[in-house]
């Protein structure tokens, strides 16, 4: 019998999406990686451009650096997005920074696939969900103290290239998670209170949930700006 690993042990498969917009509802995609990785060493990288079908913003070029040209003759998203999500399906450990709030419901509006139905057997790692836990980051201060740069800085990682490319989002994120799983970090021992199967996947959208919540509760004590008096 095959021995059965928990999936902080197993091999991860880190995907990372560049788009035209921050929006999930209409943000198309330009860029998908999955890079495979394990017991911190990167397995494999593959990384490829998508046409997005819609002309790129010039705001969202200025992020990744990803322009029309780059992308005329790429296959379309769809089809990249479809192949994605099907070799992902074969994988055991899913893992992504914000993943669940945002790269796999473009995923899931792009292809129509229903990720919970496709991904059923995977255990999906959200790093992010992680990160804002009272146990680890959550009370990190600063404005943009939970953005992957300025996590992956408060965890030492080294950054393996230029941030805002696919590909080294997933691993810079694969990284982040081996080190949380450091035990001189003094995080381990939660991640490791976590479901060791694919029923931590059941976990990670209760604490993105709880951290929609709390965003929500914030939000509503928040002054409201007075409108602008009008001039007539």
């Amino acid at each position: 019998m095959a021995k059965e690993f928990a999936w902080w042990d197993d091999e991860w498969c880190a995907y990372d999406l560049e788009t035209t917009g921050v929006d999930t509802e209409t943000a198309h995609v330009v860029q998908a990686a999955i890079v495979r990785y394990r017991g911190g060493i990167v397995l494999d990288r593959r990384q490829v451009l998508c046409n997005p079908g819609i002309p790129i913003p010039e705001d969202a070029t200025a992020i990744h650096g990803i322009t029309d040209e780059m992308v005329a003759n790429a296959k379309s998203e769809v089809e990249v997005l479809t192949g994605l999500v099907k070799w992902l399906a074969q994988r055991a450990v899913i893992v992504t920074y914000n993943g669940m709030g945002y790269d796999d419901k473009i995923v899931q509006r792009i292809t129509g696939i229903d990720l919970d139905t496709e991904w059923l057997n995977c255990a999906r790692v959200d790093v992010l969900a992680l990160v804002r836990h009272p146990k680890i980051g959550k009370y990190w201060p600063g404005k943009g103290r939970h953005k992957l740069s300025a996590v992956a800085a408060e965890m030492n990682v080294a950054v393996e290239g230029k941030m805002h490319d696919a590909a080294t989002d997933a691993e810079t994120t694969a990284r982040v998670l081996t080190a949380l799983l450091h035990p001189q970090t003094g995080f381990a021992s939660f991640v490791q209170s976590l479901p060791a199967d694919w029923r931590v996947t059941i976990k990670m959208k209760e604490l993105c949930e709880a951290h929609e919540a709390d965003f929500q509760r914030w939000k509503a004590k928040q002054p409201k700006k007075e409108e602008p008096c009008g001039t007539n």
